[in-house]
């Protein structure tokens, strides 16, 4: 019988041989797998680096054999995780700073999707159980993320003013913030993932005339799992747009078909996966406030962060925010549990005990 995909295929040779599986085997068919499963490059190499992280682990302490790995096995490693040190950018000096609980809880997710993976899939080593059943999963308190005001958002847009000679003096610098300003607004008007907006091309940008004669923007991205979903904008947005890849043609290459591109003498290509955390950063700096006189800190998902927020607050239907957000399963708790907080505190203060009986002084 003819394999049903290609990954089985290419581990089917290993499938009659459970015992003999290490966990290198395992993790090469795991990521063959995930590849298959269209999951993005950066998911899987994630998933590389911890399995691979605790396969090193493994080699280093001697752990069994695969199939014998059992719970304390792996409570030693995740101990070990935990108790390890930041590294500071200087590898001859020692940063007391522990890795976060996060970092932990991530590495027990990942392995314990992994081990699953070996017991119920046909193309992986067949475990009989999964060594991590039992284990306390490790617990993390819910990370409030920064919320961005209007205030801080007005203060970036006038920031990425392009028409500004100030701001951009020069024909270069004018492309090069206003590029950064068709990406700041991309963020605020939409609930995407920092792989998703750094994996568009140019030709993903959509347009469709409507009444008014003003073309709408709209693109699709490509989320978790190879899942497709559109995105659209308004019409300042559609406009800031529109004028940016207008400009894009004088400076990319002609072999790039990256959306977001650098600017140099010459024509410039694909800006890298850290552009926007660096620019945002630059600009988070550059703003100073009474409260931050050192400037604010600002990221991509923080954009995202606050689209599910208003999207929230406005009451609008959470299962259209689901899938427009490109949650598979069920909106976060973090943000339906801060929904719910700031409702509570209206209510305990627009209906205080005390106010009432003192008449409302």
């Amino acid at each position: 019988m003819q394999s049903s995909s290609w990954w089985e295929s290419a581990v089917s040779m290993k499938v009659g041989e459970a015992p003999d599986w290490t966990l290198s085997d395992a993790l090469e068919a795991h990521l063959s797998y995930c590849v298959y499963r269209k999951l993005s490059t950066r998911t899987i190499e994630s998933k590389e680096f911890s399995i691979g992280k605790f396969i090193s682990y493994a080699e280093e302490y001697e752990l069994p054999a695969l199939r014998d790995l059992a719970q304390q096995h792996i409570q030693g490693y995740l101990t070990w995780f935990g108790e390890r040190r930041r590294w500071n950018g200087e590898r001859a000096a020692e940063d007391p700073t522990p890795v976060s609980a996060s970092h932990v809880a991530t590495q027990y997710r990942r392995l314990h999707a992994f081990f699953n993976w070996c017991v119920t899939s046909s193309s992986g080593p067949k475990l009989p159980s999964n060594p991590m059943t039992g284990l306390d999963k490790v617990e993390v308190e819910d990370r409030l993320i920064p919320d961005i005001s209007d205030d801080v958002l007005q203060a970036v847009l006038a920031l990425t003013d392009h028409r500004n000679k100030r701001i951009a003096p020069t024909e270069l610098q004018r492309f090069r913030v206003l590029r950064d300003r068709a990406a700041i607004c991309f963020l605020i008007e939409s609930p995407t993932r920092l792989n998703e907006i750094n994996s568009l091309r140019a030709q993903d940008i959509m347009f469709d005339e409507n009444q008014r004669g003003i073309p709408d923007v709209s693109t699709e991205v490509m989320g978790k799992g190879g899942k497709p979903r559109q995105i659209y904008f308004g019409k300042r947005t559609s406009s800031v747009l529109i004028e940016y890849l207008g400009e894009r043609k004088k400076w990319a290459r002609i072999n790039t078909d990256a959306l977001w591109v650098s600017a140099h003498s010459v024509k410039g290509g694909r800006m890298s996966n850290r552009w926007l955390w660096s620019m945002l950063s630059k600009l988070g700096q550059s703003i100073r406030t009474p409260e931050h006189r050192d400037g604010i800190t600002l990221h991509p998902h923080m954009f995202r962060h606050r689209y599910a927020l208003e999207w929230l607050r406005r009451g609008d239907p959470e299962y259209l925010l689901k899938e427009y957000a490109g949650w598979s399963e069920k909106i976060p708790d973090t943000y339906t549990k801060q929904i719910k907080a700031e409702d509570a505190q209206k209510i305990a203060v627009g209906q205080s005990p005390v106010d009432r009986l003192m008449g409302g002084r």
